[in-house]
C-alpha cells in the first residue's frame, strides 16, 4: 500500500534517524491537498446520514464499521478502525 501511495505521490519515506530498519512515511503537499479537498465532501456525506438516521444511528453505523476493522486488524496487525472517521474531521 505504501509504495502504491508513494509512486503516486502522496507519500515520501526517509530512513529513521534513530534506527536503520525503520521508514519513517510523510505526507506530501499532493496528498494534503487530497484530503483538504475531500473534507468538505466527507462532512456533506455524514450529515446526510446524521439526517438520515440520527446521532444515535450514526454511532452505531460507526461502532459497527470498527468492529469490522478490528476484525481485519486482528489477521493483518493494522489498526484501520481510524481509517473509518479520522478524529481530525
Amino acid at each position: 500500500m505504501v509504495a502504491e501511495l508513494r509512486r503516486r505521490g502522496y507519500v515520501t519515506m526517509i530512513s529513521s534517524s534513530t534506527n536503520r530498519r525503520e521508514k519513517v512515511v510523510r505526507l506530501t503537499p499532493r496528498a494534503i491537498e487530497y484530503i483538504t479537498a475531500r473534507r468538505p465532501v466527507v462532512s456533506a456525506f455524514d450529515a446526510e446520514i446524521r439526517a438520515r438516521v440520527g446521532d444515535t444511528g450514526l454511532d452505531e453505523l460507526l461502532r459497527l464499521l470498527c468492529v469490522v476493522a478490528e476484525t481485519e486488524g486482528s489477521t493483518t496487525g493494522f489498526d484501520s478502525c481510524g481509517l473509518i472517521r479520522p478524529t481530525s474531521w
